[in-house]
């Protein structure tokens, strides 16, 4: 419920800051939104980032996926891509 309504297109379809605060899943835990709101949380884990065109901290993956295509396609509120067809490549390592 709170991922969907928070995934949807429209910024004016997501849900208020209001309403996050009251949903079950924030009434839960201790959070400072008034920190929050101003920007001020610190987050759980900073990764070291050695200059803006780090990209260490991601997996590597090949350029290409040999002859997978995929399709855009919009379901309700979210968009999924879908693997149309793929022919398996010896040089190709899924992760």
């Amino acid at each position: 419920d709170l991922v969907e309504r928070l995934l949807r297109k429209s910024a004016s379809n997501r849900p208020s800051m209001k309403s996050l605060t009251q949903h079950l899943f924030f009434t839960s835990v201790k959070f400072d939104w008034a920190a929050a709101a101003q920007g001020r949380l610190t987050p759980p884990f900073v990764p070291p980032v050695r200059s803006k065109m780090d990209t260490h901290m991601f997996d590597e993956y090949p350029e290409s996926f040999g002859s997978a295509k995929f399709q855009l396609v919009s379901v309700g509120i979210v968009d999924h891509i879908f693997l149309l067809s793929a022919a398996w490549s010896p040089t190709v390592n899924f992760i």
